[in-house]
Parts: structure tokens; C-alpha cells; sequence
């Protein structure tokens, strides 16, 4: 059995507007998953001058693990069903938002992202990440642990 996803859009008696995929729904309630909240910034077009908007959406709860949520009907002004248009664009904003990021909490106690890529940790390695590395001359040795990198005539 092959059930296909229901893409909605919900306005809330808030006024704030989702887009989602709906599990399901009843008379009292709707199942939705992964809600993005749509923002609307007004501003001047800096080459027409006119008023325009521009949308964003970022994750409706950003900080929960389950991204599905249960809202009360009476809670809703409407529930409509996505325009097709929009659907690639919220699967691709869904993506995006659920990517996983290695994160480390640092010195003062925040959180940071972790690179993957954190470069060279010995120094063979780094000798071996720099494609235009020369052997330092014996004056260049003599003056400690430096590394000449040809091209930009500096020793680091």
C-alpha cells in the first residue's frame, strides 16, 4: 500500500503560517510533521524603490527532537492543501534543516560547530597539505620551527 504525502499549509488563530506534511487529521485535530514557519519581512526593492516582501522559512520548533506535533482544530483559521509549486522548495528546506552538525560546547560554555574537515594535526600532515612546500634552508631551520611556502615568499 502506497500512501503519498499530504503537503499542507496551516494558518494559525495566532496568525503565524506553516508549511507541513499532514499524518493525519480528524474533527478535532490535525497530525503534522516537520512545520516550517513562513516570515514575511517587508522592504524597499534597492533598485526599484518599491515595497516588496521577502519570504523566508526556518523549523516551527527548532529545538525539539520530534518534529511532529498534534494542533487542536479550533486553533486553526484554515488548512489547506500546498501548491504544487512550493513542494520541491519545502522538501529541500526540510532537508537542509535536518542535516546533522557535530557541535562542541567551548570555553564559555556555548555551542559551536565542529568542521569535519579540522586540516592538519601533525606536522607531516601539514607538510603533506601543502602542495608548494620546499625544505626550509639551514638559516631558515636555525631560526626555529618555520615553514616556507614558495609563491607568497613568506615563512610561517
Amino acid at each position: 500500500m502506497t500512501t503519498e504525502k499530504r503537503y499542507v499549509v496551516l494558518k494559525l488563530v495566532s496568525g503565524e503560517q506553516l508549511l507541513a506534511i499532514c499524518h493525519e487529521e480528524d474533527i478535532l485535530k490535525v497530525v503534522i510533521g516537520n512545520p516550517m514557519i513562513i516570515k514575511t519581512t517587508p522592504t524597499i526593492h534597492p533598485i526599484s524603490g518599491r515595497a516588496v516582501e521577502n519570504v523566508s522559512a526556518c523549523p516551527w520548533s527548532s529545538f525539539t527532537e520530534n518534529k511532529v506535533f498534534d494542533i487542536d482544530k479550533s486553533k486553526l483559521l484554515f488548512l489547506k492543501e500546498m501548491h504544487p509549486l512550493i513542494i520541491k522548495q519545502y522538501d529541500k528546506m526540510v532537508e537542509a534543516y535536518e542535516q546533522e552538525v557535530l557541535v562542541k560546547q567551548n570555553s564559555d560554555g556555548y555551542l559551536e560547530v565542529v568542521e569535519e574537515d579540522n586540516g592538519p594535526q601533525t606536522i607531516e600532515e601539514l607538510y603533506d597539505s601543502i602542495d608548494s612546500y620546499e625544505e626550509p634552508s639551514e638559516e631558515e631551520e636555525s631560526s626555529g620551527d618555520s615553514i616556507y611556502v614558495s609563491g607568497n615568499r613568506t615563512i610561517n
